[in-house]
């Protein structure tokens, strides 16, 4: 496996991968729209964002981790282009979208980063999930960010140990959600 910056031409694999790796399945199309418009298509075609693929030996994706460097371009960003299309979905997905923008402002002030990684099964397991950290902490301290964080579901306790591992901490668990965080160090 190569890390890569994402290309447009990566959207499909990378959709597949988000919802695949979706920590509850999917179970009606609206979610599985809800779930690409707040997890996947943000990042992959924002201007507000860092996205490195994991590529096998083909140049395809198998991974990926998406990162906004500033919380707040990309909130404002994301209500612009994004939020109205979830509170066409559902009042639910949107007050959820609007919650994930919530928390992330709330820590943004010393992480100011916040990001998603997903691995395909065939990339697991070979150290392409530290290798994706690596790269993006050191994109992201070249840049003068100084902290990066994320949520995951609390009782997603592989990813939690995965993230620990890679020098996140737990801030807080509440709500079924986990928020860790790490300070970025300067290159």
């Amino acid at each position: 496996m190569t890390v890569r910056p994402c290309r447009e031409t990566d959207l499909p694999a990378l959709r597949e991968i988000c919802l695949e790796t979706a920590f509850s399945p999917p179970k009606s199309e609206a979610e599985k729209q809800f779930l690409l418009w707040t997890y996947c298509d943000p990042y992959v075609c924002g201007d507000h964002t860092v996205s490195l693929v994991a590529a096998d030996e083909a140049d395809e994706a198998a991974g990926y981790i998406f990162c906004a460097p500033d919380c707040a371009a990309f909130a404002a960003a994301f209500r612009r282009e994004y939020l109205p299309k979830i509170r066409t979905l559902s009042k639910r997905y949107a007050l959820t979208a609007t919650l994930n923008l919530w928390m992330y402002s709330f820590f943004s002030k010393r992480y100011e980063a916040h990001l998603h990684i997903d691995l395909s099964d065939a990339a697991r397991h070979q150290g392409v999930g530290s290798r994706l950290m690596t790269e993006l902490k050191a994109q992201l301290s070249s840049r003068g960010v100084r902290g990066l964080m994320l949520c995951c579901a609390s009782k997603n306790e592989n990813a939690i140990r995965f993230y620990l591992r890679n020098g996140f901490q737990i801030k807080i668990r509440a709500f079924g959600a986990c928020i860790m965080a790490c300070e970025i160090k300067k290159s």
